[in-house]
């Protein structure tokens, strides 16, 4: 959101998906609405600032979960390797004392 006060601009930019699943920026292209100031109420202006710090904390807080979320998932999954790890450990050690005393 552009305030441009020189031109007497009020400009809303966005990128909309151009496929379902958007894997580069190539799949998205920019959207923008470019309004004259004098037709808008300043009360609209307020409203619509306060509407849009909401849309983006919004989308700060639902990162900021995804990033803990996929944190807690790395960890225990580390967690999971090093499980799995020593017991792999143990096993090789109970294989090589079996064969130990096979062959005596």
């Amino acid at each position: 959101m552009v305030l441009d006060t020189k031109k007497g601009e009020f400009k809303l930019a966005f990128f909309e998906r151009k496929v379902s699943t958007p894997r580069d920026v190539g799949d998205y292209r920019l959207f923008a609405l470019s309004f004259n100031t004098k037709y808008i109420h300043p009360i609209d202006h307020i409203d619509l600032h306060r509407q849009i710090d909401e849309m983006i904390y919004s989308s700060l807080t639902s990162s900021t979960s995804n990033v803990s979320k996929l944190q807690n998932s790395l960890n225990n999954t580390i967690a999971e390797l090093k499980m799995e790890s020593t017991y792999t450990l143990e096993k090789d050690v109970r294989i090589k004392s079996l064969e130990y005393l096979v062959i005596k």
